[in-house]
């Protein structure tokens, strides 16, 4: 009896999830649903006025159709709302431009099944549009549509790429060919969208302007100066004026702040200027010291276009701004090591609204030589013996007056004698021994304990200086290290405590049993 009515059970289950399965198949938001869906997400058009191609080729992009689409005769079966053939039912719409207007930028035709014409109506004039009859199949119609979208409209003088998103949906004049009905709700419960929305980027061909320096290498002994001017690099569009790209930045007299400071020199390391070596800019004819930036190691050195700006009002040769750059210090025997670069300071907003970011100059290195003698780095000594178990002390020398600027020296150790490096009582880190403000670093090396080399025997080691924080490196360099077995080196002991820490452990163990009974 159980077992009847447990297969009772089991089989109302089934029918109830049968019944379940054909009631959602003969739902209007299940089999008759259809899904029309862009084929890709993105792609990419070429400018209309392009310099590289007289008519750029167009870009093709496929919408696609599928589900439960066949007919006529209607059936129960069919979609209600089966777009037919030469119908308008779809639309295009503009979700977002970063340009001008889409309706006058860009123009889009479309063809459909098998036709091989594009049509003359420009789908961004608001027009709809549908899939035509299919021959392949009786009744039947297509079910894709191809677009062709051409970016038409002029060179607008600026160097950005402009992106344009559309979304395709269905038009509101649809029908439902088994059961006249406007109702939209019903309508779109059918329709199902994949990739609704594609992003198309009509590419720039014209190159992005340069900051640029007159020099990428300058090299001042203390108290030297040198000038190099900054300038913006335009390219092949540079003087052609008008709506180019010379006249774009031409006019971009002061937008990136209220006296037009919107172009800046990056400086490496931040503390430079005023440490190392001090620059000025020549300012109608007056020298002036440049101001602090954006950020840390930034610089003013003024706007981009306009008068006294980087790039001249007229189509004259003499762009620019002159920057003077003086050495007024170094640090002791090292020469200083800088880098400059001038970077567009305006904020995303106003690059974007005023034709394009402008891309960083190539650093310019500037290099002040310290004019002092380079000290040379040895070991006091190029050998030492060691008992095993001792230790022995040697030095690290710098000589000349700036001696006592090298700071330390980082030093490295190969071979088969066991032997740590230690100064002021401890292990030295990363092989760097420290000199503390004095030309003389003091070196202890301890030879530890080995079993495996008997008395009297010996193993070498070779301690070697690899740097000396910019310091010559002299002879000697490698200091040899011969460690002498001995027996009168403790190594019981050792035993001793690997023994006593086993009783520790045992007893341990039986105390804590004895707790757990």
């Amino acid at each position: 009896m159980n077992v009847a009515r447990s297969t009772l059970v089991r089989r109302g289950h089934l029918l109830t999830a049968l019944t379940v399965a054909v009631l959602l198949a003969a739902s209007s938001g299940t089999a008759w649903a259809q899904t029309i869906s862009f084929r890709t997400s993105r792609a990419t058009v070429a400018e209309g006025a392009s310099t590289n191609t007289a008519t750029p080729a167009p870009l093709m992009v496929t919408i696609t159709r599928s589900g439960n689409f066949d007919g006529p005769p209607a059936t129960a079966g069919d979609d209600p709302i089966a777009f037919p053939a030469g119908a308008d039912h779809l639309m295009l719409s503009v979700v977002e431009y970063d340009g001008g207007t889409a309706a006058d930028d860009f123009e889009i035709t479309y063809r459909s099944g098998d036709t091989t014409d594009f049509s003359a109506t420009d789908l961004l004039g608001n027009a709809t549009f549908g899939f035509s009859a299919e021959e392949a199949r009786t009744g039947g119609v297509a079910t894709t549509i191809e677009l062709r979208i051409q970016h038409t409209a002029a060179d607008n003088g600026d160097w950005n790429d402009e992106t344009l998103v559309l979304r395709v949906s269905a038009a509101s004049a649809l029908t439902d060919h088994l059961a006249p009905s406007a109702v939209e709700e019903s309508r779109q419960k059918r329709v199902r969208y994949g990739t609704r929305q594609l992003t198309v980027t009509a590419e720039d061909d014209d190159p992005m302007p340069m900051l640029r320096f007159g020099k990428s290498d300058i090299q001042l002994a203390r108290g030297n100066t040198q000038t190099v001017t900054a300038g913006v690099g335009i390219g092949a569009a540079r003087g052609a004026g008008g709506g180019t790209i010379q006249g774009t930045l031409a006019g971009l007299t002061g937008t990136g702040g209220a006296t037009g400071d919107d172009v800046e020199l990056a400086v490496d390391p931040a503390d430079a200027v005023g440490r190392i070596i001090k620059i000025t800019k020549d300012v109608g004819g007056t020298a002036t010291a440049l101001v602090a930036g954006s950020q840390a190691g930034r610089y003013v050195v003024g706007k981009i276009g306009g008068t006294g700006g980087l790039v001249p009002a007229d189509t004259g040769p003499t762009d620019g701004i002159t920057l003077t750059i003086e050495a007024v210090g170094a640090s002791g025997f090292r020469d200083e090591r800088i880098s400059l670069t001038l970077v567009d300071g305006r904020t995303e907003a106003e690059k974007m609204g005023e034709g394009g970011p402008l891309g960083d100059s190539r650093p310019t290195a500037v290099t002040v030589l310290s004019g002092e003698e380079t000290p040379t780095v040895t070991f006091s000594t190029d050998a030492v013996t060691i008992d095993e178990g001792g230790m022995e002390t040697v030095h690290i020398l710098a000589d000349t007056d700036q001696g006592d600027q090298v700071g330390s020296a980082t030093v490295s150790v190969s071979g088969d004698a066991t032997i740590v490096l230690e100064q002021g009582g401890g292990q030295i880190s990363g092989g760097v021994v420290d000199f503390g403000g004095s030309a003389n670093a003091e070196l202890t090396i301890r030879a530890l304990s080995d079993l495996t080399l008997e008395d009297g025997e010996e193993k070498m080691a070779t301690v070697t200086i690899t740097d000396a924080s910019g310091a010559n490196i002299g002879d000697p360099r490698e200091l040899m290290v011969t460690v002498v077995g001995s027996t009168a080196v403790p190594v019981l002991p050792l035993v001793g405590q690997l023994i006593l820490a086993l009783l520790l452990t045992a007893g341990g163990a039986r105390l804590y049993r004895r707790r757990q009974q």
